[in-house]
């Protein structure tokens, strides 16, 4: 199993690393094959992502995983088990780096939508995607709820995680 973490701070960013590493210490332990983090340039979005290789054992789907143009960002935690006739029906013109169900998902939803993209895939799952050039998120998990997802949310910032303890830490 995958952990995803991120935070949104909409006031104040100077704290963004520094909590972003204590939402991430639990989730380590979800994934040994890759551990990163991300930060964007203005300091006010975080996200981290600690992975267990299974469909794509390359670099390739490491994350938190970019659209080419760098303006949209996919963490992940799980499975889409028809990621292969997704990538068939839907993504045909689509040039790909790897074999991952995590960038067959990041272009199903820059592609052709979220709303599809939820109606499609079948698997469990957890992910965070964000367009940053529009300023908006989704935070979306499967409908059973197999692979959780927790968060916080308030005027000033935004958490989530796949252990909901992290959250409870920097809410202290």
């Amino acid at each position: 199993m995958c952990g995803i973490a991120g935070i949104i701070d909409f006031e104040d960013p100077s704290q963004v690393f520094q909590k972003l590493q204590v939402l991430s210490e639990d989730i380590k332990k979800r994934g040994p094959d890759k551990f990163n983090l991300f930060l964007s340039d203005d300091n006010h979005i975080g996200l981290s992502h600690s992975r267990l290789s299974i469909i794509d054992l390359s670099s390739n789907g490491d994350q938190p995983m970019f659209t080419e143009d760098k303006s949209k960002c996919l963490v992940f935690n799980g499975e889409i088990y028809n990621h292969k006739s997704i990538k068939k029906n839907y993504l045909e013109k689509v040039n790909f780096k790897g074999n991952s169900d995590t960038e067959i998902l990041l272009n199903l939803i820059n592609n052709k939508g979220i709303d599809l993209a939820l109606e499609k895939i079948r698997g469990m799952f957890s992910f965070f995607y964000i367009d940053f050039k529009k300023k908006e998120f989704i935070l979306a998990r499967d409908r059973a709820g197999e692979k959780p997802v927790s968060y916080f949310f308030d005027k000033e910032r935004f958490y989530f995680s796949s252990e909901v303890n992290c959250i409870s830490k920097i809410l202290k």
